[in-house]
Parts: structure tokens; sequence; C-alpha cells
């Protein structure tokens, strides 16, 4: 394959860095500086008939941390590589880790936050954090035979093995494995990690086990660190790295083709680089960042909703209420705005997530019911799904269990099996589970539609939408669960599409409903024109917005940690910059310096400034523009 490569001379260099085994490339890549771009034509690059490598796809291993950043070097491969973009693994660490573990064992579980406060309740160990840590130890322990025998056999009664795992408990297994790897591993010649300054203990340890022997090519922003509280250090895994390759080629990505100079300067002034670290290319805006002072956060959620009111009247519509993102360091700062907003009632919202929302609601729930219509063996999910039922407590669910283990068979098989006798006190759960028995032996489970429509019916049927309160839903309500359901439905389409010939539909969106399999940047982020953004700094990492606020809590006295998630969080805008703050906050070394970098002034705009900010944009300016000033006028008035 010959390939033509449009880049700067930086990304050159890093796009035809030496790959040969046990060697390190850094690609010190800065916001907005065309990484994913050139990790893209890399992979191209060594593909082409230019290297002379003579790789295939599969010799390829590309891992990144989120579904959000996988999905966008997928996007970027298919642009540079057609159809062959398909056959290089590009995946997230825990999909590969899940892979590694799928490998090598049959009867394995995967259990989230919810899965474990279930499994505690269960087996009656309460849902307090302490329980959730003893669980967690215990299950790890099981794994080691070296619990106590009473709780591994708790263990063994829901799922059938002692094989149950926490996510970052199948990152462990997966390093361990690795001593030993399966074939496919073995193919894999050039590692690549994205978002190198995001990893974390458990996932380092996996990169190193992983590029033993391997080129490996790391790129990431020491300046965008910004999970400490994960046990993430840049530093430290470097210095992991330099034990293995003392002379590794770096190479700096320190244009920015994103922000204005004006936002880049002013954010490059919070990290506190005495000499600017990263370079816009773009022309002056003219435009300042703003530096607002606010007496309370009720008089700053006012402006912040007059202000996007204004900038998409005066902008007559050029200005997209998705144009812009209100950022917060908490998910409580936001949702202050976020319901303001709603109580205003103009716009629509979207809260981004880095998993699909459904996932974040109620209806994660559904995942149980899936995972009985697969098999309703497994005791875990059958009880959880059971657990809805009115009149039906843990108490009796924990009779079921002892009761079914005593006939050594699944709590599913005892309670359909009109040969077992059946206590009174187990109430009608046999009834329940033959209704669950119907609608397995009625369903195609090949057929979205009617898993949809299933899964529906289970829930109406076992109490589920009792637990919802769906009978009192708001319109605002019923319109969120559409389009969760929206999205549950498209997820399955593509599992239908994807699935290879030893699984059913359902069986594939059970095992690769939220990972980078079946996780599209769509399904993440369901929003339209009319929805203003609203999120978490930490969530809104790699994504960028025209117009971009950010709020006053908290955001003075900053820690090293601190300047950096702001850094994450200015540098999203791509061309105006709202950095707010209260009127007893400041930010040392910004607030007080002698050449301010930001106006403090609520910006009177005029038919020239909002001109200026739509060609940054690469929006059309508008023509008419004393109709603007007119408009200007009136909205003064």
């Amino acid at each position: 394959m010959d390939l033509e490569i449009k880049c700067t001379e930086q990304q050159y260099t890093a796009i035809t860095s030496d790959f040969s085994p046990d060697t390190l490339l850094g690609i010190k890549a800065g916001p907005g500086s065309g990484k994913t771009r050139t990790i893209a034509s890399r992979i191209a690059y060594l593909l082409s008939t230019q290297s002379q490598s003579g790789m295939r796809p599969d010799d390829l291993l590309v891992l990144s941390l989120t579904n959000r950043s996988v999905n966008d070097l997928r996007a970027r491969l298919r642009a540079v590589l057609g159809p062959m973009a398909c056959q290089i693994p590009v995946m997230t660490f825990h999909s590969f880790a899940g892979k590694v573990v799928g490998s090598k064992y049959t009867d394995w579980n995967i259990l989230d936050d919810d899965d474990l406060r279930r499994l505690a309740r269960l087996v009656d160990m309460g849902r307090s954090a302490s329980s959730m840590a003893e669980l967690r130890s215990h299950l790890r322990d099981a794994r080691r035979s070296t619990s106590d025998v009473a709780v591994v056999a708790r263990i063994v009664e829901m799922f059938g093995s002692t094989r149950v795992f926490t996510h970052d408990d199948v990152l462990e297994e997966c390093s361990s494995l690795l001593h030993s790897p399966p074939k496919f591993v073995d193919n894999y010649k050039v590692v690549f990690v994205d978002e190198f300054q995001d990893v974390y203990p458990a996932v380092m340890n996996l990169v190193l086990q992983i590029s033993k022997g391997r080129h490996l090519t790391l790129a990431g922003d020491s300046d965008q660190s910004i999970y400490g509280f994960l046990g993430a250090s840049f530093r430290h895994n470097w210095e992991r790295l330099m034990e293995r390759h003392p002379k590794p080629n770096i190479v700096h990505l320190n244009q920015s083709f994103r922000s204005t100079p004006e936002v880049l300067q002013f954010a490059n002034a919070v990290l506190g680089h005495s000499t600017p670290v990263h370079h816009s290319v773009k022309p002056p805006c003219g435009l300042p960042p703003l530096r607002l002072s606010f007496t309370s956060p009720a008089e700053e959620r006012e402006f912040i909703y007059d202000e996007v009111t204004r900038l998409v009247d005066i902008s007559e519509g050029a200005i997209k209420p998705s144009d812009i993102a209100i950022l917060s360091y908490t998910n409580r700062e936001v949702d202050s705005v976020l319901n303001y907003f709603s109580e205003r009632g103009r716009f629509g919202l979207c809260k981004l997530n880095s998993n699909p929302r459904w996932l974040q609601s109620p209806l994660s729930f559904f995942m149980q019911y899936v995972r009985v219509l697969v098999d309703p063996r497994v005791n875990f999910p059958l009880l959880c799904s059971l657990s809805t039922v009115p009149s039906i407590g843990e108490a009796t669910l924990r009779k079921a269990i002892s009761l079914a283990t005593e006939h050594d068979v699944p709590v599913y098989e005892y309670l359909h099996d009109s040969g077992y006798e059946k206590p009174k006190k187990l109430g009608m759960l046999p009834h329940y589970v033959k209704y669950i028995a119907k609608c397995r032996s009625e369903l195609n489970q090949n057929d979205p539609d009617q898993i949809l429509v299933t899964l529906l019916r289970m829930g109406k049927e076992l109490g589920f939408d009792k637990v919802l309160g769906a009978e009192a839903f708001t319109k605002d309500q019923l319109l969120e669960y559409r389009l969760h359901f929206d999205t549950i439905y498209s997820t399955l389409q593509r599992a239908k599409a994807q699935k290879p010939p030893e699984h059913t539909v359902l069986s594939y969106f059970m095992e690769n409903y939220n990972n980078d399999t079946l996780v599209t940047s769509s399904s993440i982020k369901t929003s339209n024109d009319n929805e203003v953004n609203f999120s978490t700094i930490h969530t809104a990492k790699g994504l960028e917005f025209p117009i971009v606020f950010i709020l006053s809590g908290n955001n003075y006295r900053f820690n090293d940690t601190q300047r950096r998630v702001l850094y994450v969080g200015m540098t999203r805008a791509s061309s105006l910059l709202y950095f707010n703050k209260l009127s007893n906050q400041f930010v040392d070394g910004l607030d007080h310096a002698p050449k301010p970098l930001f106006s403090t002034r609520a910006p009177n705009w005029t038919s020239e400034s909002v001109s200026r900010l739509l060609t940054d944009l690469g929006r059309r300016p508008l023509t008419k523009v004393h109709q603007l000033a007119s408009k200007l006028a009136h909205a003064a008035l």
C-alpha cells in the first residue's frame, strides 16, 4: 500500500520514527496538536510499502483508556486506510484484558459497582463501603483459594465459579496471564498506547507486560495528567519505562490547531509556564478570554443562561446551543446550572457521560434480564431479576439459594422443575420463574425488535416499572427514557451486524454492551443542535467546543493537579472561553498579573465582534450588519 502523508514536520518525524523491537517512541502531544491523526498516520505508515516493514494489520495492537478515544482512533484510521482499518486491533485496556481472560476461562464473570452492591445484599454482607471493600477482598481471595470456606461457597452458589472479577481485577488477571500469553497475543509486533498520562498502576503493569520485546509508541501530555486520584503518575510511569528503555525517542507536537492564540496563551499561564509550551497556528480571533466575577453562584447561573441566549439570538442561529459547553470540577456544580437551565426551559440539555447514558440510569438493571435470557442457570442475575417482584424480599431469595444448593441444582432449575418440593415461604417465586422460561422459549435471540419488547414486558411483569415509578414520569423523563431505548435498540442492531456465527445477537450484546466493540460516540453523547452541553472537566477530556464556560466553584489556590484539570477544561474551547470566578476568589500569578491575558468585563457584543467569532468558527459572518445592530439594541433594552 502506497501512502501520501500530509502533516507538519514534527508529525512527520513521529510518523516515520524507528519501530524496531524493544524501542520506545514517546509523542508528547499538546491539546489540539493532531495527536490522533499522527497516531493513525503512523499506523498507516507501518502498513505501507514506504516503511518496508512487511507488517500486517494484526501485527499491531492499539490501546487506550476510554471508549471515546478508541472510537476517535478508529474513525481516523478509517479516513486514512478505508476498509483495512477494521482489521487493526484497536481497543480499551479493559476490552483487551477481557479478551485475554476470556481466552483462558469460559466460566468467569465481571461485576460493576451496582452488581457488587446487589451481591453484598444477597450474601447478607450489608451495603456499606466497608462491606463492599470486604466483598472485593473476598472475591480476590476466592480466586486464589485463600478465602474463608463459607464465603467461597456462597460465591460459587451465585456464579458456579470462583472466577468473579471487578473491572480492575480483570487488568491484574490479564497481566498475570500474559506471562504465558494466548496465541493471538504472540502475533503483536508493535504496541500503541494513547493517553499515556492517565495510565494508573494496574494499567501500567499491563503496558510493561504486553510491550516486552516489542516496539512501543506512547502518546500523551503530562500537562493533561488529571487522574492522580486513581494513582496515575506520569513521572513514576516514565521512570519505570526508562529502566527498560534508557534512550527513548521523544517527539514534541507543540502546535495547536484547535484553540485561538488568546485562549491558548491564557491556558498556558494557568499552568505557570514562563514560556509558552504550545503555540496556536490559528490567526488571532480578537476576542480575549473572559474572567468575570460574580457575587454568588445564583448570579453566575443567571448570567450564563442569559449569555447563551444572547449568543444564539444575535448570531441568528449561526451559533447553536450544541456549540456551547458548561464545565466544572464536580457533577454537583454542573447539575446546579443544568437544573437552572431546565427551569428556564428554552434549551435542550445534554449531560455528557463517558459511558452510554442509559447505563447511568436505572435501565442498566435490564442487563440482569439479558443475562437471564441468555443463561438462566447462573443464579446471580436470576435472583437480581426476581428481587424487584413485590412481596419477595432478600430473605426469600436467600432461602431459594439454600434449597437449590441442597439439591445441587441451579435456582432456576429448582424453582422451574415441578419435581422438587417447594415450601410455601417461597411464595410466588416458582410462578415468576415459569414466566421467565416462557419468555425464553418464545424469544428469537437474533431479533433486536423481539429482544427489546421482551425486556420491556419482563420489566412490567417483574415489578421493575414500579421501582422506576414510571406511572409518574414527567414529559421530559418520558423523552429521556425514549432516547435511552433508542440507544439500546441501535446497539442491538450493531450487535446483529457484527456478531460472529457462534453468538446470538443477545449473547453478543451481553458481552459487549459497554465496551468499544459496540459503544459508539453517538451512544455516549445523544444530543442535537438545540442541546447545550454540560459536563465535568474529566468527562469532557478529548472533546472540543467552540464556546466554553468554566464554573467558578473552588477555582482558586490551585495545586499542580488542579491547575492541570483547569488547563484541560480551558483547552476544550476553540474560540471563546469564559473562566468565571466569585468575587472573593483569585488564582495566584493570574488575577493580579501586571498584563492580564483576559477581560474582566462582560462582552458588549457588536456586529464586528460577532463577525469575528463566526469567522473563527468557520461560519458565514452575518452580512446585514444593520439588522444585527438592531437586534443588539433590542436585546439591551
